[in-house]
């Protein structure tokens, strides 16, 4: 079995960590008759307290042929909290290979009563506790962030994790619906699993999608990452037709593709298809301004946004252009407005840092200035004739600008 011991807010000494690899060796015989590898972790940390009796925390995480298996106590020394660790650890693994842990199709009979709520359940939910008292107002706040990966199970499998982990809930993967469910235990001993209404689950996913734009102007290339790493970024789509800069050659599309993978940001060109400068004359009027509303409806331009589309549901996206000041700039005028209208929130990454919503940037405009109206992201379709670029601007074709894909 390979083990691993780490430590937070703390160190932790060379003779600490021989003890504890013994404490929990008590244990190694148990999993001898699996086939599979087991992997362990043993995490020791000190945690700010009230009281100093639960200052240390010991938490062991088993991996045992893809079944977790966690103990974590609190205790005055990391001796105390290790030797209760590794107690409540073998209690589980007992009811692990025993099975002795509840068997729901079995527990309700021969009936083949699934464990998913029955109609007359839904019909009849338990009460909510103290839901004929005062609702009071929460005292603690959210401290810790878990992400982990999840592979589909069944529920049964659901029930078993949650068991093993000695928890009152479990969040899973439906690997029969796709869908995020909560399981948890009711009162009367039998199981719950939550799962959200087809509309809900689908109007959620759609007001989870969000793409960010940002102006790269005269910064250095460094500035510029500590913006994208301060949103979260994981892929730039540059939506300049021609993707060069005079006065910053380091945003030039050669550099920005050999310079982002070293951060860990995907670079993707999409000036072709989402440019602001189209090479077709029947996309400009008589004052050489772009005719957003053609742009918007040719081919190209709709192959761009749904590529987008489908890469908001895996990465965390940044369209951009030159201009820092996303007012007058295209990716939002007209990348930016299509987008909103299709379902997505649409949000500016200023060169301040800051994070301005669309709704902020219009109200900023009235009050500030009078130009000639542009349609911004939550006006009417019917207002299609003055959607256009708000200056004249030359038909300049990226030449030499190469296409990349959003597969990693």
């Amino acid at each position: 079995m390979d083990l691993v011991v780490s430590a937070r807010n703390m160190e932790l000494s060379a003779v600490a960590r021989s003890v504890i690899q013994r404490k929990f060796g008590t244990i190694l015989r148990q999993f001898r008759d699996y086939n599979d590898p087991a992997e362990a972790k043993i995490e020791v940390r000190r945690e700010s307290t009230r009281s100093a009796q639960h200052q240390m925390v010991v938490q062991i995480t088993v991996n045992l042929a893809g079944t977790l298996l966690r103990a974590e106590e609190r205790a005055p020394t990391v001796n105390i909290a290790t030797d209760a660790a590794v107690h409540a650890l073998e209690q589980q693994v007992k009811r692990f290979k025993g099975r002795h842990f509840v068997n729901i199709k079995a527990k309700r009979g021969s009936t083949g009563e699934s464990i998913r709520e029955t109609e007359a359940a839904r019909a009849n939910p338990e009460p909510a506790a103290g839901e004929d008292e005062e609702l009071a107002t929460p005292s603690g706040k959210v401290v810790r962030v878990k992400r982990f990966a999840m592979k589909p199970i069944a529920v049964e499998e659901a029930a078993t994790q949650m068991e093993l982990l000695g928890h009152e809930f479990f969040f899973f993967l439906n690997g029969e619906t796709g869908q995020h469910n909560v399981l948890y235990r009711r009162k009367d001993g039998d199981y719950t699993v939550i799962e959200p209404a087809q509309m809900y689950h689908v109007c959620a996913k759609m007001t989870a999608m969000r793409i960010y734009t940002i102006g790269h102007s005269n910064q250095t290339l460094e500035v510029f990452v500590h913006l994208l790493a301060e949103h979260d970024i994981e892929v730039l789509v540059d939506v300049r037709s021609a993707p060069i800069s005079s006065y910053a050659p380091h945003f030039n599309q050669k550099e920005l593709a050999s310079a982002f993978p070293e951060v860990g940001v995907k670079y993707l060109y999409m000036g072709h298809e989402l440019g602001g400068r189209p090479e077709v004359s029947d996309f400009y009027d008589a004052r050489r301004r772009v005719l957003y509303d053609q742009v918007a409806q040719s081919s190209d331009f709709r192959q761009g946004i749904e590529r987008l589309k489908q890469g908001v549901q895996q990465y965390r996206i940044a369209i951009m252009c030159s201009e820092e000041d996303p007012s007058n700039c295209h990716r939002r005028l007209l990348v930016g407005r299509v987008l909103a209208m299709e379902g997505m929130e649409v949000s500016h990454i200023r060169g301040d840092g800051a994070l301005q919503t669309e709704a902020d940037l219009v109200t900023l405009e009235q009050s500030t200035t009078k130009r000639e109206p542009q349609l911004t992201l939550f006006e009417s379709a019917g207002e299609y004739r003055a959607w256009r670029s708000t200056k004249p601007i030359p038909s300049a074709s990226p030449r030499g600008a190469r296409r990349t894909s959003l597969k990693r």
